[in-house]
């Protein structure tokens, strides 16, 4: 069972380092697209293009290892007292009580959920305030589907969570 709860305890660590991660880029994205920092010559705002997909990305990352957590804690959950020790089997059955009532909302969750949806609005809105930008309409379309992709990997998140719940049923 300890590799079970190694991985419980790096999944932690990882997720917590894909919501920095994420800052940190989307902070380097913006700062390239409108030309801050030593020695800038050219600056383009069409590079916030990509601020959407990348935090996309970040949160499908980040919801299969919430995933992957689940599964973990459900295994634990049904697991037997002589295959589990008390503590992390109490600690498993806590967790999974509290996922089966809905009660899994996180700041952590919340923020990688939320950041995406509010970066592509940015994104899909930025046209309506520079003036003279050619591009406009590959910001908006990359902010609708920033959008779009957000809500869609939360839904698909919240469906393998039950699948994972029908399967140590």
């Amino acid at each position: 069972m300890s590799y079970i709860e190694e991985s419980l305890r790096d999944g932690a660590k990882y997720r917590s380092d894909l919501l920095k991660w994420k800052v940190i880029a989307i902070a380097a994205l913006g700062s390239a697209a409108l030309g801050i920092g030593k020695n800038v010559q050219l600056f383009s705002i069409d590079v916030l293009c990509i601020a959407p997909l990348l935090c996309a990305y970040i949160d499908l990352l980040y919801r299969h290892s919430c995933v992957s957590r689940n599964s973990s804690l459900r295994f634990l959950s049904a697991a037997t007292e002589a295959d589990a020790d008390a503590m992390m089997r109490k600690f498993a059955n806590h967790e999974t009580k509290r996922l089966e009532r809905r009660l899994n909302f996180s700041f952590e969750a919340a923020a990688a959920v939320w950041s995406s949806v509010i970066i592509g609005g940015i994104v899909a809105f930025l046209p309506t305030f520079i003036q003279n930008n050619e591009h406009g309409k590959s910001l908006a379309i990359a902010g609708v589907a920033g959008i779009v992709l957000a809500v869609f990997i939360e839904f698909l998140y919240w469906r393998s969570s039950e699948a994972v719940h029908q399967w140590f049923r």
